[in-house]
This record gives C-alpha cells, structure tokens and sequence, in this order.
C-alpha cells in the first residue's frame, strides 16, 4: 500500500496526491523521500488503474457496445474525471525525474488514443441513447411497425458504426412488407383508393434497406386502378344528373350571355369542370358512346364546346381590336404596324366603322408623309412645262 507521512494512503484521495507531486516539483529541495517514493508508486496505480478501465472500455466499443463502454466509464470514480487530474501539466517534469533517480519507478503512460476513442462514443451517446430509448418505448408499447421501422432507419442512419441495425431494419421491412400486403387486401375489397395510394407511396418511398419486390408495387399499382374504375363507376351516375341539373339551369343564361364575359362566368367554368371530369371518370370504365349516360351528357358537352369555341373567338376578336385601337393611337406607329394590325382584326370580321374611319386618314397622312417629295417634283415639273407652253404661246402671238 502505498502510504505518505503518518501512514497516508494516497490513492485513497487522488487530489492530495496530485498538489504534494506538483508541490514537490515546485519545491527548491528535490530530494527524494519515502513521501516521495510513495507518491510515485501511488501515482503509477492509480495510472494502471485507468489504463485497464480504459482497455475495457475499448474492447465494447469496438463490438460498437457504445451503451456499455459509457456505463463502465460512468462508475465510480468517473473515469473521465480521473484521467483529466492525472494528465496534469507538470507530467513530463515527472517523467524527467522518475528517469534521473533510480529509486523512482516511472509511471505508465496513460492511454490517450483510447482516451480519444472514448470521448468519441460520448459525443455519439447522448443523441443516439435519446433515440434509442424512444425506440425502445415504440417496441414496449408494440406501436404500429410502420412507426417502429421510421425509428429503427432514424438509428441506422445516425449510428453508421453499428452494422446489426441494418439487419434489423432489414427484418422490420420484411415485416412491414407482410402488413402491406394484407392492409392492400382489405383497401381492395372497399375500394379505398386513398388507402392504397399511400401505401405505394410507402412501397416507394427511397428509405428502404431492402427494397420491395416489383410484383408487390404491382399489385398495390393494379388494386389501384380496380379501385379507381370502381369510385368512377359508383361516381358517374351522380355527375350526370348534376350536369343535367346545372344545364338546365343556366343553359338558356349562357346561350343569351356576351361571348367574352361568359369566358369569365363562374358558373360557366363550373359546368366545363363537371364535363372533364364527368369524362374523365367515364374513360376509366370505358363507357361507350351508345351508353344512356353517354347520350344525356353528349349534347350538353356539344353545347359547351359551341359556347367555349365563340367566346374563344370573341375574345380574340377584342384582343385584335384593342390592338388595333393602341397602334392607331400611337403616332409613332409605322405603316407596317398599323397594317398588320388591320390585318388581324380583317381576319376575324369586319372592323367597326369609326376605326376603318381612322385607318384610312392614318393610312393617307402616311402616304402623304412618305411621297410629299415626289408629288412636289412632279408639281414643279408640270409647272415648268405649263409655263413654257404659256411662254411659247406669247412669243407666236
């Protein structure tokens, strides 16, 4: 045992020790005491004492037993703790002595590679036991394996060291795989499309370690489309006798209506919204065009189109106009801007009388504007000759 003056066990209180070695290197007189010798030989336990820990430690976690390692280190006295009072900064004045004095064993080294390794599974510890002990509270409670599965990847992705997690996710997902099959099942006898639909989400979602079968996303895809054909089925009969209904309606209202306002009538929008879909549900099921819903919605949807095709054009025919009126307006418009625009408003009817008015003075100030020099040469030219035939016609007389 290694004891100090009066019998005193330094291991016993580490921190007494650590202030004699530091007061004795401080110290004037180096001589070397039994206190001293003591001091030594108890500053070398307590160094092997931490070295084996440490080893100890390091055998967990490097079978990624990173719970373990922490837990070993925790115990009294706090290993980290002990490792940080005895790699103080007068260590290597220690050392030089221990090497010049025969007497005095040199302590080991302490192990800091390890060391490092260990703080490492500390700073990785806290976030993972948090999740880990969530984990556990989903597998206690036996909450749906969806829940424990989106855990189980949480912890894989987060402890990457731990290789048995990836074959655990791997055994959830082949659970999961199993319960999708039969909550597809029981969706496909009720026609629940939404159901399915998130569980092929789910099917692709690219978070799996082990990815699902084609033939299982197969069958989700084709309980689906059964599922879709069978809502459109139950849905049609609806939507035709509200088609009817809003046709009867506002029919006569749309037929009377401002072709360009009635591109803007909301309820006139609602009737075209009724039609697509009421198409769109019958192509799901293939209705013919000999069905008896096929007959009620074809003129309506003829009607429609007729309405939706003249206020196309009536609109356009606006557009073109109030072209038409800007470019007149502008007075520093070229012939060619102004044509083009006459040109489009002729392509779709004759302009208002008030603007071909306007085109043509724009048109004859511009022809004007371009061929004053020839028409005044030309003046001139007949001028000289008027007056030469004059001049001619004085002199014989």
């Amino acid at each position: 045992m290694s004891t100090g003056d009066g019998g005193f066990n330094y291991e016993t209180d580490p921190q007494k020790l650590m202030d004699d070695i530091r007061d004795w290197l401080g110290s004037a007189d180096q001589t070397v005491t039994e206190k001293v010798e003591d001091m030594v030989v108890a500053y070398g336990n307590l160094c092997r004492a931490v070295n084996d820990r440490l080893r100890r430690c390091q055998e967990n976690l490097r079978l990624n037993l990173w719970s373990a390692a922490i837990q070993l280190s925790e115990i009294e006295p706090n290993l980290p703790d002990r490792f940080a009072l005895l790699s103080f900064e007068e260590l290597p004045e220690l050392l030089d002595r221990c090497s010049m004095y025969e007497q005095l064993e040199t302590p080991p080294t302490l192990l800091t590679d390890i060391y490092g390794e260990l703080n490492d599974g500390y700073e990785r510890h806290v976030p993972l036991e948090r999740l880990f002990a969530r984990y556990r509270l989903l597998t206690l409670k036996r909450v749906p394996l969806k829940d424990r599965l989106k855990m189980a990847r949480s912890l894989a992705s987060k402890d990457s060291q731990a290789h048995f997690w990836e074959d655990d996710v791997i055994g959830l997902e082949r659970a999961r795989i199993d319960e999708i099959k039969e909550e597809a099942r029981r969706a496909n006898s009720t026609g629940d499309e939404s159901a399915l639909s998130d569980l092929k989400a789910e099917l692709q979602d690219p978070d799996w370690f082990e990815l699902p079968k084609t033939s299982v996303i197969g069958g989700v895809s084709k309980a689906i489309k059964g599922a879709e054909v069978t809502q459109s089925r139950g849905r049609l009969p609806e939507l035709t006798d509200s088609l009817g209904a809003q046709w009867d309606y506002w029919g006569r209202s749309f037929q009377e209506s401002d072709p360009v306002a009635l591109s803007q009538n909301p309820n006139f929008l609602t009737v075209i919204k009724m039609i697509d879909d009421w198409f769109d549900n019958a192509e799901k099921i293939g209705v013919l065009d000999t069905d008896p819903l096929y007959m009620q919605v074809a003129p309506i949807n003829e009607a429609v189109v007729a309405l939706q095709a003249a206020a196309e054009q009536a609109s356009e025919w606006s557009d073109k106009i109030q072209r038409l009126r800007e470019v007149l307006r502008d007075s520093s418009a070229s012939k060619k801007q102004i044509e083009n625009a006459w040109e489009g408003v002729r392509r779709l009817g004759l302009p208002p009388a008030e603007l071909k008015d306007v085109y043509d003075q724009r048109m004859k100030s511009l022809w004007w504007k371009g061929n004053w020099e020839r028409v005044l040469g030309v003046g001139l030219f007949l001028a000289l000759v008027l007056a030469g035939v004059v001049f001619a016609i004085v002199a014989r007389s």
